[in-house]
C-alpha cells in the first residue's frame, strides 16, 4: 500500500513538473509569436500600410489565432498542475 501511495505522489510530482515545464516552453512560444507581429506590423508601417509579402496579414491573424491557441493549452497545464495562474 505505501509503494503504491510512493509511486502515486511521484507521478503527481512528475506531472506537476513536466506541466510547469510545459508552461515555460508555452511563454517562450507565444514571445517570439507576438514579436513576429510587432515585427510584420512595423514592416507594414514602413511600406505605407502596404505589407512587403502579399502574405503578412494573414501571418498576423495566423500568429493571433495561435496565441490564444496557447493561451487555451496554458489554463490547462495551470489546471494540471494545480498551480495558480500568474
Amino acid at each position: 500500500m505505501a509503494d503504491q501511495q510512493n509511486a502515486t505522489a511521484l507521478q503527481e510530482q512528475a506531472v506537476k513538473e513536466l506541466a510547469a515545464l510545459g508552461l515555460e516552453r508555452l511563454g517562450y512560444a507565444k514571445d517570439r509569436r507576438a514579436a513576429a507581429n510587432i515585427l510584420f506590423q512595423k514592416l507594414q508601417s514602413e511600406d505605407g500600410g502596404q505589407p512587403e509579402l502579399p502574405t503578412m496579414n494573414m501571418l498576423v491573424q495566423q500568429n493571433w489565432i495561435m496565441i490564444r491557441q496557447l493561451d487555451r493549452i496554458e489554463q490547462m497545464l495551470y489546471q494540471l498542475a494545480g498551480l495558480k495562474e500568474n
